[in-house]
C-alpha cells in the first residue's frame, strides 16, 4: 500500500510540477506585460481594490477545505454513497455563501472602497468598475470549489494541471490584447479576468459531471451532514480568514499609511512569492489526499512518516528555488520589470523567507484538518496569526518603516509553526522528538553546510555571472545535502530507482 501510494504521489507531483513550470513562466511574463500596460499607479489600484474582495476569500477557502477533507476521508473509508451526499450538501452551502458574499461586498465592502482607501480621484470611477468585476470573479471561483475538491480528493491531478495551464495562457493572451485597448485598460483588465474565470468554470463543470458520478448530484438537504460540514467550515473560517486577513490586511495597512505605490511593490512581492511557492503547494497538494486518507485508515506510523517526509522535502524544494532569487533579487526584478517599484526588492526577500518557514508547517495543518477536531486549534492559531495585524499597525503608527510589517510576519510564522506542531502532537500522538530530529535539525544542518558557497559566489560576482553561479551552486550544494543528510535510506533508494528509470528512458 505504501509503495503504491508513493508512486501515485510521485506521479501527481510530477504532473503538478509540469503545471507549475508552465504557469510560473507564463504568469511572470504576464505580470510584466500588465504592469507596463497599466502603469504603477493603476497596478497598485487593482491590487488594493481587489484585496477588499479577496478578504472574503476565507469563505471560499473554508468551504474548499471542508469539502476536500470530507470527500478524502470518506474515500479512505470506502463509503461511496456518502460521497454523493457530501457533494450535494456542499452545493447547498456554496449557494448560501454566495448570498453572504453579495450582501457583504455590496454594503461594507463598497463603503470601504469609496471612503477608506487612498485612491487617486481621477481613478475612483475605474476602481468601482474593478470592484464589481472582482465580485463577479469571486462568485465564479466559489462555483468552482466543489468540482475542484472532487478532483483533488480523487487525486486526478492531470486535468487540474491542464486547467491551470489553460488559465495562464488565457491570461497571457488577455495581457497582450490589453496593450492595444483604447478603452480604460484598468476596467478592461478586470473584465477580462472575469471572462477567463467563467470559461474555466465551464470546463470544470462539464469534465467533472462526465467523469465523476458524485458531481452529477444537485443541492441536497441532509441536516446531520449539513451540521457537520458547517461546523467544520465554521471553525475553518477562523483559520482561513486569519490567513487572508494577514496578507490583505497588511496590504490595506500599507495603503492607509503610504498610498498605492507601496501596494504595487507588495503586489510584485506576492506574485514572485506565489510563482516560487507554487512548487511547494503542488508537492503538498499531491500529499494532501493521502494524509487525510491515511489518517482515516488509522495507520499512525505511516501518517507520522508522511508528515516528516512532506515537511522536510517541502522546505528544501523551496530552498533550492529561492536561494538564487534571495541573493539576486534586485537584478532579477530589473530584468523582469525594467521599472522596479520602490520597496519591491526587500518586500520580495522578506515574503519569501516567511514562505520558507510556512512550507515546513504545511503537513501539520493538513493533518489537523484530517482529524476534524479543529475548534480549539483554529481559535488559537487565528489569534496568533491575527496578532500580526495588531503589532504591524502599532509599529506603523509609531513611524516604523514599511518593512516592519514583514519582519513581524516572519516572527509570527515561526510561532505558528510550533503552535501547529503542539496540536498535531496532542491529537495524533506525533512524537515531537521525531520532528525536531528528522526535520528541524536536518534543515539547520543542511543549510549550514549548503549555503556558504552560493553566498561566496554572490559576494565576489555581479550581474548574470552571479545569478548563474549562485543558481548552479544552490542546486548542487542543497541537492547533495538533501540526498546525503536529509533523506533516509529507504527514501534514497526510492530516488535511486527514479533516477535509474529516467536514465534508461533517456537512453
Amino acid at each position: 500500500m505504501a509503495s503504491e501510494n508513493t508512486k501515485r504521489i510521485a506521479k501527481n507531483t510530477g504532473m503538478l510540477y509540469f503545471r507549475m513550470l508552465v504557469t510560473m513562466l507564463v504568469s511572470l511574463y504576464t505580470s510584466r506585460v500588465i504592469l507596463h500596460a497599466l502603469g504603477v499607479d493603476d497596478f497598485g489600484v487593482f491590487g488594493v481594490v481587489g484585496g477588499v474582495i479577496v478578504l472574503l476569500s476565507f469563505l471560499t477557502n473554508a468551504l474548499s477545505t471542508a469539502m476536500q477533507r470530507f470527500l478524502a476521508f470518506e474515500l479512505g473509508k470506502g463509503n461511496k454513497e456518502q460521497l454523493k451526499k457530501i457533494f450535494g450538501v456542499g452545493i447547498s452551502v456554496q449557494l448560501m455563501v454566495i448570498v453572504i458574499v453579495l450582501i457583504l461586498a455590496e454594503t461594507i465592502g463598497l463603503w470601504f472602497v469609496n471612503y477608506k482607501l487612498k485612491i487617486p480621484l481621477d481613478r475612483v470611477y475605474a476602481a468601482n468598475w474593478v470592484y464589481q468585476f472582482t465580485i463577479i470573479t469571486f462568485i465564479i471561483n466559489l462555483l468552482i470549489v466543489p468540482y475542484n475538491a472532487v478532483l483533488i480528493a480523487y487525486e486526478k491531478m492531470t486535468f487540474y494541471a491542464y486547467m491551470s495551464i489553460a488559465e495562464s495562457v488565457l491570461r497571457l493572451t488577455m495581457a497582450l490584447l490589453l496593450q492595444f485597448m483604447i478603452f480604460d485598460k484598468l476596467i478592461a483588465y478586470a473584465g477580462f479576468i472575469s471572462a477567463i474565470v467563467f470559461i474555466i468554470f465551464l470546463l470544470y463543470f462539464f469534465y467533472c459531471r462526465r467523469t465523476f458520478a458524485i458531481s452529477r448530484t444537485f443541492a441536497l438537504w441532509e441536516p446531520q451532514l449539513f451540521k457537520k460540514l458547517m461546523s467544520f467550515s465554521g471553525w475553518s473560517v477562523l483559520g482561513t480568514f486569519s490567513d487572508v486577513a494577514v496578507v490583505q490586511g497588511i496590504n490595506l495597512l500599507l495603503n492607509m499609511f503610504f498610498g498605492v505605490v507601496i501596494n504595487a511593490a507588495m503586489a510584485i512581492a506576492y506574485q514572485v512569492n506565489a510563482a516560487l511557492n507554487s512548487f511547494v503547494l503542488n508537492f503538498q497538494t499531491a500529499f494532501k489526499p493521502q494524509l487525510i486518507k491515511v489518517y482515516a485508515s488509522e495507520n499512525k506510523a505511516y501518517l507520522h512518516s508522511l508528515i516528516v517526509q512532506t515537511s522536510k522535502l517541502s522546505f528544501f524544494l523551496l530552498l533550492i528555488l529561492v536561494t538564487p532569487v534571495l541573493l539576486n533579487t534586485s537584478i532579477i526584478l530589473q530584468w523582469w520589470l525594467v521599472t522596479v517599484p520602490d520597496y519591491a526588492v526587500i518586500f520580495c526577500q522578506l515574503v519569501i523567507i516567511s514562505s520558507l518557514i510556512d512550507s515546513i508547517a504545511g503537513p501539520l495543518w493538513i493533518t489537523m484538518q484530517a482529524t476534524g477536531k479543529i475548534k480549539v486549534y483554529q481559535i488559537v492559531i487565528s489569534i496568533v496569526l491575527l496578532s500580526n495585524l495588531v503589532i504591524s499597525y502599532m509599529l506603523l503608527k509609531k513611524g516604523f518603516d514599511a518593512t516592519a510589517v514583514l519582519w513581524v510576519r516572519i516572527f509570527i510564522c515561526v510561532l505558528a509553526l510550533f503552535v501547529r506542531l503542539f496540536f498535531v502532537s496532542k491529537l495524533t500522538h506525533f512524537p515531537l522528538r521525531l520532528f525536531f530530529s528528522k526535520v528541524l535539525l536536518k534543515i539547520v544542518l543542511a543549510c549550514v553546510i549548503a549555503l556558504p558557497l552560493p553566498l561566496l559566489a554572490h559576494y565576489y560576482m555581479q550581474g548574470w555571472q552571479a545569478l548563474l553561479s549562485t543558481t548552479i551552486l544552490s542546486v548542487i550544494c542543497i541537492g547533495l545535502c538533501v540526498y546525503f543528510i536529509v533523506l533516509q535510506s529507504d527514501e534514497r533508494e526510492f530516488v535511486n530507482k527514479i533516477l535509474v528509470k529516467f536514465i534508461k528512458k533517456s537512453k
